[in-house]
């Protein structure tokens, strides 16, 4: 996405965003899924609604500050490649992190 421009073929740019919307649906319920599974006995609702606190604080705070990002960088393009960054971090705590065996 960083690498399209407003000359973009429009057939590319709604592929994408079709690959985007099919891949991007559901992750939620497996989240919380996670979550709750993972809490203590009966702390499912608090464990939850903590982790959704912490997703909407992103879904409200993020395009405003992708949005400021954008514009004193003089494009889009360097945020969604600063996109990349937490994405890249997350990887490497996911890889050095122990998982214990499935429940």
């Amino acid at each position: 996405m960083p690498l399209l421009s407003v000359h973009s073929p429009e057939g590319l740019v709604l592929t994408l965003l079709c690959a985007y919307g099919a891949t991007a649906v559901g992750w939620n319920g497996v989240s919380l899924a996670t979550v709750a599974r993972a809490s203590p006995p009966g702390q499912a609702a608090t464990a939850t609604a903590g982790t959704l606190f912490f997703t909407f604080s992103g879904v409200v705070s993020g395009p405003p500050v992708f949005g400021f990002i954008g514009g004193a960088l003089g494009g889009y393009g360097w945020a969604f490649a600063l996109l990349a960054l937490p994405l890249a971090g997350s990887i490497v705590l996911l890889t050095r992190a122990s998982f214990g065996p499935a429940r």
